[in-house]
């Protein structure tokens, strides 16, 4: 998910578009902690507990880094994301 703030200060959120990849349902699991999944929200180098999507399910990422890993914002395709509406 990506916050953005407004000049008016008001949010816009954006959520993730998630992939059922072996057929069963999208399945998520909880925040853990520590002990579960870390990300970096507002790509300020924090990272903390989030519910994060389950194995063998996922999301379209793009990685702009040789980090290794997932771990903010910044490296999510989310925000190039359009929704396409047919009228």
């Amino acid at each position: 998910m990506k916050l953005a703030l407004k000049r008016s200060g008001k949010y816009n959120v954006y959520d993730p578009l998630a992939l059922d990849l072996d057929g069963d349902g999208i399945e998520t699991v909880a925040a853990k902690g520590f002990a579960g999944a870390l990300f970096d929200h507002r790509s300020q180098g924090i990272r903390t507990a989030t519910g994060w999507i389950a194995a063998y399910d996922g999301f379209p990422v793009r990685k702009l880094n040789s980090n290794g890993g997932i771990i903010s914002t910044t490296d999510t395709i989310f925000q190039s994301l359009h929704t396409w509406l047919d009228h």
